[in-house]
This record gives C-alpha cells, structure tokens and sequence, in this order.
C-alpha cells in the first residue's frame, strides 16, 4: 500500500496533505460529514517514499491525513501524539486526522 503526499507553502506555514493512495478518487460521507477525495486529490499530490513523507511532515505546520496507511507513517515520524490520535474522525470506515502546530 502507497501513500500519496502533497506539499503546499504559504507563507511560513507548510501544509502537508498525506492520503492512503487507494482512497484517492472516492467520495466517502457520513451524514452531513463529506471526504471528497476526487475533488481535492491534487491536495494529496504524488505518491512517495515512506521516508520523504516523514521528513516532510517534521516541519509541517499543518497536516491533513487521511487512512490508516498514511496516519502509521505520520506516527512514525513522531509528528503525531497519543493526544493527537484521540482527535482522529472515522467518515464511513475512512480515519482522518488534522493536526496544526
């Protein structure tokens, strides 16, 4: 399983979107809550190496992950704590988590 990873400059702020790639292309919803993955895939760019994503994500300001895949890498780099994963949502199966620092 790959993951997908976007890399958007702002300003001081970097905003990382990392997305599991076999969930891109799909809308996912649940209620009023909507996961447009074909809308805003280009947000989540290219796929790439495990190890180019965490060192990305260590000075990311703000970071959009979506699936598991993509969440396990984000733990990894260490970017992600306990306190972090308790804000993890679930859209129709699918986990997201956005964290800003």
């Amino acid at each position: 399983m790959s993951v997908c990873m976007g890399l958007h400059r702002k300003g001081k702020d970097i905003v990382i979107g990392i997305c599991d790639s076999e969930l891109l292309g799909n809308v996912f919803s649940n209620g009023d809550l909507v996961l447009d993955l074909v809308k805003y895939s280009a947000f989540y760019g290219k796929e790439e190496d495990e190890e180019i994503i965490k060192k990305n994500l260590i000075g990311a300001t703000t970071i959009n992950i979506v699936g598991e895949k993509a969440i396990e890498i984000a733990v990894k780099s260490g970017v992600i704590t306990k306190k972090d994963l308790k804000n993890t949502i679930e859209i129709n199966g699918i986990k997201h988590l956005q964290v800003f620092r």
